[in-house]
């Protein structure tokens, strides 16, 4: 995983995703590209934060939820998400929480898998943006 303070842009170079413009609208969020996501925990941050918005792209045959965690000694499966994201097969969604984001206390992280709180992989690895403070 990738974690790098966006730079201030004027506008979305070309062939950039859009999700730049997303961290620039939140005063230099970061952000954190995950391209092989399954049900192995991520750390997205360590420690508290705000999650502004997360773009999510589901290659499996089947439908993904993205687990989104605020807790200290997450076992996927068994410690219950704060947020579980549902992505079709073989499609994108993107996921915008506002201004005000969604507010992690201990620390944002995430896992894919085939059920809303289980703890089975997807045949094939999401690809996750995220953007937060």
């Amino acid at each position: 995983m990738t974690t790098t303070a966006f730079p201030n842009l004027q506008s979305n170079p070309a062939g950039a995703i859009p999700v730049y413009d997303v961290a620039q609208a939140y005063g230099g969020a970061s952000y954190s590209l995950t391209t092989t996501q399954l049900a192995t925990l991520t750390t997205v941050k360590s420690s508290g934060g705000t999650l502004y918005a997360v773009d999510v792209y589901n290659p499996s045959t089947g439908i993904g939820y993205l687990q989104v965690f605020d807790a200290v000694g997450v076992t996927v499966g068994t410690t219950l998400p704060s947020l579980s994201l549902p992505v079709l097969a073989a499609s994108a969604r993107e996921f915008v929480f506002g201004d005000s984001g969604v507010n992690f206390v201990n620390s944002i992280q995430i896992a894919a898998t085939t059920l809303p709180t289980g703890s089975v992989a997807p045949n094939a690895a999401m690809v996750v943006n995220a953007i937060y403070k």
